[in-house]
């Protein structure tokens, strides 16, 4: 009740000050009133968010609930060989109820690929992704991964991404039994694209109890990674007028 009763004044005192000033337009209002309306009750909006992978030409972002709060960029997971580190690599993914909902996100590139688009590598279905992707030499649990799902999708733009889930067990000298060990050591969740001769992919790295807990939020933000052509200033400019 407190809560309608404060938010009922805040609109109040807008009001009058619309009143007051001729310049504010219904667009104005109307918009203030849904962000209002929004913060109160706890519905969750999308925001995007770069992931800073560094290119002269093409930006790499996704969208993120604004409730969600990404790590901070670390130094990459990758082993001694720094030509094989992720371009960008985030600490974590915090709900404010559940927690951690990942254990890391990051992205790489590869340029000078083969292909001008992922379709040329074939069916996603049928892939080696550690391989054709470029991650085995990100570390090697991509090289004992199994493919648990695999689909493709097609952005506003044209350009076709690969979307997979990894099971990844551990490494065998760590396994107690001589079958293997029963459960994964990590789920994950990727998207590719290649666009202007360059590969480029986003992983989200998720325990099993992870996935179970947060399994459909992590899928629909992985399908909202997009890779395209950065604004000029003069289309920037334009586009702001």
């Amino acid at each position: 009740m407190m809560m309608i009763a404060a938010t009922s004044t805040i609109f109040t005192r807008r009001l009058a000050l619309a009143d007051e000033d001729d310049d504010m337009s219904q667009e104005e209002l109307d918009e203030y009133v849904k962000s209002v309306t929004a913060k109160n009750s706890g519905e969750v909006t999308y925001i995007d968010v770069d992931a800073e992978v560094e290119d002269s030409s093409l930006s790499s972002t996704f969208k993120m609930s604004s409730l969600w709060k990404l790590g901070s960029k670390s130094k990459s997971i990758g082993g001694e060989d720094s030509s094989n580190y992720p371009d960008a690599t985030f600490d974590g993914l915090l709900d404010p109820v559940n927690g951690t909902v990942a254990q890391r996100v990051f992205f790489t590139k590869t340029e000078n690929v083969d292909v001008d688009s992922v379709e040329e590598l074939g069916k996603p279905e049928n892939l080696q992704v550690y391989k054709q992707l470029y991650l085995e030499g990100v570390n090697d649990t991509f090289k004992r991964s199994d493919m648990l799902g695999a689909s493709s999708r097609t952005d506003s733009n044209g350009i076709k991404y690969y979307d997979y889930e990894l099971v990844a067990s551990p490494p065998p000298k760590s396994c107690p039994s001589a079958v293997g060990c029963l459960y994964p050591e990590h789920i994950y969740l990727i998207s590719s694209c290649v666009k202007d001769k360059k590969m480029f992919v986003m992983v989200i790295d998720a325990t099993p109890e992870l996935w179970r807990q947060s399994g459909a939020s992590l899928k629909k933000l992985r399908s909202t990674f997009n890779v395209m052509a950065k604004q000029s200033e003069t289309q920037s400019s334009l586009s702001e007028a």
